[in-house]
């Protein structure tokens, strides 16, 4: 695993995130090994992502195993997260206060590294909400402050100053919008980490690429004659469409990690290996190429 510096913190962490999505419906044991696993392959960055107390268990569980210094966590809050009593307003000063305090009792772990607002609406947050969030980082309960989403809202958020660090969807659909988007959080001394780096748009590009089957199998001339820009995400021995996909987000110099959101801890490990990997030579050209065809403009656009 190769490990980059936080803009925000002293500390480095690894390229590679992991998201834990309580969607995803496991045991207490079942996110407990996922987050082992995700230890084992070198992965210190970790982003909690709902309320179900298996989740919160199975993470706790997990990441007491390690000094903690050395694990850097982010727990979103806002609707995915808030408790019921709370869910009309879900950036309310008390309610935030009280997720902070019950997170950090039940997993044991000390305090929160990164309290990210998950896409929060113009006047979502009050400033006494503002000043709450403040409060809790002066107090210990959280080393520091972000948000997290894709909004036209985010670049207000950005320009306060207020916050620490930025979760934003990069991927090869990106452009110019989300590039400068990450130099305005970078020009700011925030974090900028990235997330939905395979979208859905880039799945339907995947699909459309492979090649077609005939009676006989592939047809090889017939899919010749109507070339897709993205072939090559099913064309590259040893690499899967979603494997070159990370690997691009993670050539992106802004980003100090990149969130996945494996299936099972194989695919986990298949996506932690990419790190290490270094796509094959002429890759990186097509990948601009396809991006800038008119076929890319118009996924982006989508």
């Amino acid at each position: 695993m190769r490990y980059r510096p936080l803009a925000h913190l002293p500390m480095a962490v690894s390229a590679i995130a992991l998201k834990l999505d309580d969607r995803f419906q496991r045991s207490a044991p079942g996110w407990s090994a996922l987050t082992l696993a995700a230890l084992d392959c070198g992965i210190n960055c970790f982003e909690v992502y709902g309320r179900s107390p298996a989740l919160v268990d199975g993470v706790g569980q997990a990441l007491r195993t390690v000094e903690r210094r050395l694990i850097y966590l982010t727990w979103r809050f806002g609707p995915c997260a808030m408790p019921q009593q709370y869910a009309a307003s879900a950036y309310a000063p008390e309610g935030m206060e009280s997720l902070a305090k019950a997170i950090v009792a039940r997993t044991g772990l000390e305090y929160i590294d990164l309290i990210q607002l998950d896409d929060p609406g113009g006047r979502d947050l009050s400033a006494q909400g503002l000043q709450a969030l403040k409060q809790m980082k002066a107090q210990g309960l959280a080393r520091a402050l972000g948000v997290a989403g894709q909004g036209e809202e985010i670049d207000a958020y950005i320009s306060t100053g207020a916050f620490d660090a930025l979760t934003m969807p990069f991927s090869m659909l990106s452009g110019s919008r989300e590039r400068r988007r990450m130099k305005a959080a970078a020009d700011r001394n925030m974090t900028v980490m990235a997330d939905s780096f395979y979208p859905k748009a880039m799945l339907a590009l995947a699909e459309a690429a492979k090649p077609k089957k005939g009676l006989l199998g592939f047809n090889a001339k017939t899919h010749a004659l109507t070339p897709q820009p993205y072939t090559f995400l099913h064309t590259t021995a040893d690499w899967t469409a979603e494997e070159i996909c990370l690997a691009y987000a993670l050539t992106e110099p802004t980003l100090a990690s990149v969130q996945i959101e494996p299936d099972n801890i194989i695919h986990m490990q298949a996506l932690a290996d990419v790190a290490e990997r270094e796509l094959p030579p002429g890759l990186p050209a097509q990948i601009e190429m396809s991006r800038f065809s008119a076929f890319g403009q118009d996924a982006r656009s989508a």
